[in-house]
């Protein structure tokens, strides 16, 4: 039986093993220290050996010793039972949705499943409810309980063929069953810490490999801890030397760094006609473009003044407006000078209007798609917040298609996608179906159900009743070495968050 006391106890004792030194980089793309990742082609491992999170061996048998299993029987099996699941006659007094428990087939071995829905049957009716004595009412409680499977001598996690046997009994699943049919085994090299197995205190990891090369989503509905969720993920890439770069729409991630030089937004230009400036823009463009030459803003308004300045007027007082603000530097900033080995940016785009964001996503993602290609900037993590506005379902914008390209065969060049979104549904399926790590918290509106339970294989229907009913800190997590849906008690983040909604009244 597992002891719900000890959940900060536990999460204390893992956090004692944590690296405590990592440095996070400045908002205005400034990249951390970290030691260079070595360079990855195609689907080879992007993580190879390095230190990786001291004391993870210690941290298993920390956590052995903090449970005790007794095999105690809670049910036996009646009525249908199929290889997939069974119905059982629950004994024991306390029983959970989730819980894990097993039953030994006949052709199998011990088999993990877990408890899907419970329900209480009594003999009260409805015209003896109000005069009822609770201590003489029979109740019986009832589990739909889901097969996982069991390891075959390959080490596969494998479901049974054939059914399992009416009055086999059900008994609680000792640590040792669980953490070898789930495959709860970390590998300081190659694994990311990210929690404990909700109810077993056992800890959770993601193979970084996995994650970068088959892509994921963390999906949650508005404060439902997404932010924070993929600010663990991101510490974790950042401590296995991993390169990175963030957009952040809303300036969220900028407090994970060390205090630094912040920019400031003096003033957002003003709407104007812009239809009306296209074709002298586009005229002036193409003179400028034919001499071969490199050309600034201050040419652009030469070669309009040259070609009536009267008609011209109002494009030239704000191209002049432009020029004046110094948002054009003589020379840009170029892609790959942005991705620096083992290391992470921040492209914090708060403030910008959402057809800009569109636009530089789009550069962005198709210049470090075709760099990873020729193998210019190394194998990396290309996470995008809020990704249901850069390759939204229900249209076709500026970076949908690089966006899409990198789901479809960012894999084969090492280069990651991992998409963050309040809004699952309104995600174009094609990006979002090729995620193989899913990462699910709360999530209540029917439409993003739907969505997410299309993507998810296993899912059962008690997993989805748990999602819609999820606390805070916790998260439902497949892929990337997890092979079967686990529910995970987030870990405590080890930078500042910063994606916090802002309090309106004070505590006083």
């Amino acid at each position: 039986m597992f002891d719900r006391r000890n959940t900060e106890r536990k999460r204390q004792i893992m956090m004692q093993y944590m690296h405590d030194d990592t440095e996070f980089m400045d908002l205005e793309c400034t990249p951390t220290t970290c030691e260079p990742l070595s360079n990855v082609d195609n689907e080879e491992d992007v993580v190879e050996e390095n230190s990786g999170i001291e004391g993870y061996e210690e941290n298993v048998v920390i956590e052995e010793t903090l449970h005790t299993s007794s095999g105690e029987v809670v049910g036996t099996i009646y009525g249908k039972a199929g290889t997939t699941y069974f119905d059982c006659r629950v004994s024991a007094e306390h029983l959970e949705r989730s819980e894990y428990v097993s039953v030994v087939h006949d052709d199998y071995g011990p088999v993990l499943c877990q408890v899907g829905t419970l329900v209480r049957k009594s003999n009260l009716t409805l015209e003896d409810a109000n005069d009822a004595d609770i201590n003489k009412i029979d109740d019986v409680v009832s589990a739909h309980v889901d097969v996982i499977g069991y390891r075959d001598n390959r080490g596969l996690l494998m479901s049974p063929r054939t059914t399992f046997r009416a009055g086999s009994k059900v008994t609680r699943a000792d640590q040792d069953l669980v953490k070898s049919i789930l495959g709860l085994k970390i590998n300081p090299k190659t694994d990311g810490y990210i929690g404990l197995l909700h109810g077993h205190g056992i800890p959770v990891a993601l193979n970084i490999n996995e994650l970068i090369q088959r892509h994921a989503c963390i999906l949650a509905k508005t404060g439902g801890g997404k932010s924070y969720m993929s600010g663990d993920i991101i510490e974790e890439l950042m401590k296995h030397n991993v390169t990175c770069m963030i957009i952040d729409p809303h300036g969220e991630y900028g407090a994970m760094r060390d205090a630094g030089t912040k920019g400031e937004i003096l003033e957002l230009m003003r709407k104007t006609d812009m239809r009306s400036f296209l074709p002298p823009t586009k005229k002036a463009i193409e003179t400028l473009r034919e001499e071969g030459e490199l050309y600034s803003v201050t040419d652009l308004i030469n070669v309009l003044k040259e070609d009536g300045g009267a008609k011209n007027a109002v494009l030239i007082t704000e191209l002049e407006y432009i020029d004046s603000m110094g948002i054009f530097a003589k020379r840009g900033n170029r892609i790959d000078e942005l991705v620096e080995n083992g290391k992470t940016t921040i492209i914090n785009l708060k403030g910008v209007p959402p057809d800009i964001q569109q636009l530089i996503v789009k550069r962005l993602a198709t210049f470090m798609f075709e760099l990873r290609k020729k193998g210019s900037i190394p194998p990396m993590m290309f996470v995008v917040e809020e990704a249901h506005n850069y390759c939204p379902q229900a249209e076709h914008v500026m970076s949908s298609k690089p966006l899409a390209t990198i789901a479809s065969e960012g894999r084969k060049f090492g280069l990651g996608l991992m998409v963050i979104s309040q809004r699952p549904a309104k995600i174009d399926k094609n990006v979002l179906s090729q995620c193989g790590t899913q990462i699910i918290l709360k999530v209540t509106n029917p439409n993003d159900l739907k969505a997410i339970t299309a993507s998810i294989e296993g899912l059962t229907t008690g997993m989805s009743d748990d999602i819609q009913s999820m606390p805070i800190g916790m998260a439902m997590v497949v892929g990337a070495g997890i092979e079967s849906p686990l529910l995970v008690e987030v870990r405590p983040r080890e930078s500042r968050h910063g994606g916090a909604g802002v309090k309106i009244l004070g505590d006083d």
